[in-house]
């Protein structure tokens, strides 16, 4: 999260303009958005005392809340690209996670049994993507990467010599049966992988491409959002993101994201 904002405070309430160029303000994918809407940017993040004298909170590591003043739901984008040691906003094996700030990675090494990283996701639907590598498998067996994505776990069984990924996706409530798979082979790291969870799909993409899509009842409940990385290997971690479902009409062919606001803020003291 490379904008680090102080105060449980409004930032910005932008007006949506005629031509919805936003007067050269950086907002883009705002389509989902009416004329004359206006919508409120909100920092909001652990009390840290960064400033004593005014009891102000640090948004950084908690991401920036976006909503429609005429009396939409607050939703709230998340993006974590490491860039700041975000662990005290995760749960799971946090300990056996290192927060690489400079190279901007979060990294488990060869760990004698899978580490778990994730945060909770106040909405089921929307889209998560994670960026990955996987590095220095010692022996000759395959090993395996998970990304959990609200209700809904993503497999990955990857090959010994980490070149092929086969990835399933299941429900958390019964992890041994397969409802879509992707298959990536050959590899070009870093991988980024991305679910589109709406009310009547579930669609996985690899590299912004359509891989495969479920349709069958979809489980809009809240859930996490994080990671698992497998026994043995280097697991390095280098962002992840969730975007509230504002539209879900684009394919993704030239946009990893559709339909939410891409906000640029300025660093505020």
């Amino acid at each position: 999260m490379g904008v680090r904002a102080y105060g449980r405070e409004t930032l910005a309430s932008l007006p949506i303009d005629v031509d919805k160029n936003m007067n050269d303000r950086s907002l883009s994918n705002i389509n989902s958005l009416q004329v004359n809407e206006h919508i409120t940017i909100t920092a909001r993040g652990a009390n840290r005392n960064l400033h004593p004298s005014l009891n102000r909170y640090d948004s950084e590591t908690d991401g920036w809340y976006v909503s429609k003043d005429n009396n939409d739901i607050e939703r709230k984008f998340f993006k974590d690209d490491f860039s700041v040691d975000s662990s005290s906003q995760y749960t799971g094996d946090v300990g056996s996670f290192t927060w690489d700030t400079t190279n901007k990675l979060v990294k488990c090494t060869a760990p004698t049994s899978r580490k778990r990283l994730y945060t909770t996701i106040n909405e089921g639907i929307g889209i998560y993507s994670t960026k990955v590598i996987l590095t220095n498998n010692p022996g000759s067996s395959a090993v395996d990467f998970q990304m959990f994505v609200g209700r809904y776990v993503i497999y990955c069984y990857v090959s010994a010599s980490l070149g092929t990924w086969s990835c399933h996706l299941r429900h958390v409530s019964n992890q041994s049966v397969d409802i879509a798979e992707m298959y990536i082979s050959p590899v070009t790291e870093p991988i980024v992988i991305t679910a589109a969870l709406d009310s009547a799909s579930i669609k996985l993409y690899h590299n912004g491409v359509l891989k495969a899509t479920y349709n069958a009842g979809i489980d809009t409940e809240k859930g996490v959002f994080g990671i698992e990385a497998g026994a043995r290997i280097t697991t390095s971690v280098y962002e992840l993101t969730y975007s509230p479902p504002l539209s879900y009409a684009d394919d993704f062919g030239t946009t990893p994201v559709s339909g939410s606001a891409t906000i640029t803020l300025p660093e505020v003291a």
